[in-house]
């Protein structure tokens, strides 16, 4: 893994928005099996990062990259495959999103801060 995909990188533009107080977290890709009575169908490849409140946040969201990793593909393992069967095969990604969110909550938030966003930043969906 590159350094760079484990680097919080600092948010906002000087446009004087709400958005600059944030920090990105590029997290490492996920790949997740899509399995149907027949075995893998599909192979889903997601990048995401994570929008947090401030530095602080974003170091402990770098340091805890392992943790957040493997409680991602918990949550999405089995959640995957029978969303994917609900929708024909189509991942609906709001749904992922707010899964990730709540996952990021509970092994990084604080009373304090939070995460505000996952954002996804790729998202590839194949079939074997």
């Amino acid at each position: 893994m590159t350094g760079a995909s484990q680097q919080a990188l600092a948010g906002g533009g000087g446009g004087g928005g709400g958005d600059s107080a944030y920090q990105y977290v590029e997290m490492n890709p996920i790949m997740l099996p899509i399995i149907d009575n027949n075995g893998v169908n599909q192979v889903v490849n997601l990048i995401i990062a994570l929008e947090v409140e401030n530095g602080a946040l974003a170091q402990k969201a770098v340091a805890l990259q392992p943790k957040l990793t493997d409680a991602f593909i918990q949550d999405m393992y089995g959640a995957l495959n029978k969303q994917a069967a609900r929708h024909g095969g189509v991942l609906p990604l709001q749904s992922i999103k707010k899964r990730l969110l709540k996952v990021s909550n509970t092994i990084l938030a604080d009373e304090e801060h939070s995460v505000h966003d996952v954002l996804l930043q790729f998202v590839d969906q194949r079939r074997i």
